[in-house]
């Protein structure tokens, strides 16, 4: 088990989707516990004390990490930043108003 290539086709033989999948077995312990395989936790940077969500729905469950708000902060722009990012939009918009 490991990394798959997969491709999906429709009737007509036309590619629809090309996907790399990662399938590896786990095995559920007490209490419901399951290890998630470490490539997925370093691919996703997945550590001790982080939180994920399970989310199922009619293609079936989904394991999604959560950033935690400190996380979200470091990729965010600054005010000062964000403030140019806003100037350059404006200007953007009234010279593609002429």
């Amino acid at each position: 088990m490991g990394y798959k290539y997969c491709l999906e086709y429709r009737s007509n033989n036309k590619e629809v989707r090309k996907s790399m999948t990662y399938e590896k077995k786990v095995k559920v312990c007490n209490h419901g516990m399951i290890s998630i395989p470490a490539a997925l936790r370093a691919k996703y940077n997945i550590h001790d004390g982080d939180h994920i969500v399970f989310i199922e729905d009619e293609d079936g469950m989904k394991i999604i990490p959560i950033e935690t708000i400190e996380d979200f902060r470091k990729k965010s722009p600054s005010v000062k930043e964000m403030l140019e990012i806003m100037r350059k939009s404006r200007k953007e918009d009234l010279e593609s108003d002429r």
